[in-house]
C-alpha cells in the first residue's frame, strides 16, 4: 500500500492550498491542535 508520505503528497497534489495551512501549522504551534486532526499522518 501507499506510505503515509505518499498519501500526504497525493492529497497536497490534489489540494495545492493545503500546503499553506501545513506551513502555518509548522510555524505556529497554536494552530497545530486545530490542523492535526485533519492531517492523515495523525
Amino acid at each position: 500500500g501507499l506510505s503515509r508520505l505518499q498519501v500526504l503528497l497525493g492529497f497536497v497534489a490534489l489540494n495545492p492550498t493545503y500546503i499553506l495551512p501545513v506551513l502555518l501549522r509548522n510555524a505556529k504551534p497554536n494552530i497545530d491542535l486545530s490542523f492535526s486532526r485533519r492531517l492523515p499522518l495523525v
